[in-house]
């Protein structure tokens, strides 16, 4: 049995020494092949890592050719591992054809806007809750879920006119309370 043979056998049994001498006797040449084969060295990196990787997951799989030993498993799952890298690389370029973006979102903007719809979202449910549960409710119905308030006086067993009083003064009470959040009464801003 060649020393390199009896080496594996010992990292497939699990010893750790064992693998990383393995790992430092090949991971300049399949990082070599990678660099070759994917012409990036950020990537070789990537897949010299992985080839390790899936080596010790998979060593009680890996087997070894008679005249090289371990050597040709590492470069082929190397060179597999690069395409099918390549082939999502492709299917993302292909997908990103198919998409029309006009103009890229600006990332800033985009935060921004979603902390200030957040702070608008805590002040509405501060506002609502300092509403009386029938306004809070003719709110909801109408304006969060957007009930026609004929459809809201069918559910709550009352004419539409009803509804729509309601509702215009449930408003009118809820835009008084923005405001006075507006005015420094509590605002999170």
């Amino acid at each position: 049995m060649s020393p390199e043979r009896s080496l594996w056998e010992q990292a497939a049994a699990g010893n750790a020494d064992a693998f990383a001498t393995f790992y430092e006797r090949h991971a300049d040449r399949v990082f070599a092949h990678c660099v070759y084969r994917s012409g990036s060295r950020a990537d070789a990196e990537d897949v010299t890592a992985e080839v390790f990787a899936l080596a010790w997951r998979e060593r009680v799989k890996v087997r070894f050719s008679a005249e090289a030993d371990i050597l040709p498993w590492l470069l082929t799952t190397a060179t597999n591992l690069i395409l099918e890298q390549q082939r999502k690389a492709a299917r993302g370029r292909r997908a990103a054809r198919r998409v029309t973006v006009e103009d890229e979102p600006d990332i800033a903007a985009a935060i921004a806007d979603q902390d200030e719809l957040q702070r608008d979202q805590q002040r509405a449910l501060r506002v609502l809750g300092e509403l009386s549960p029938a306004d809070r409710e003719v709110i909801e119905l109408c304006v969060v879920n957007g009930l026609a308030p004929s459809a809201v006086a069918v559910g709550l067993n009352a004419p539409a006119s009803t509804i729509r009083n309601r509702l215009s003064r449930a408003l009118g009470r809820a835009r008084a309370a923005y405001r006075s959040l507006d005015d420094g009464a509590g605002v999170d801003s």
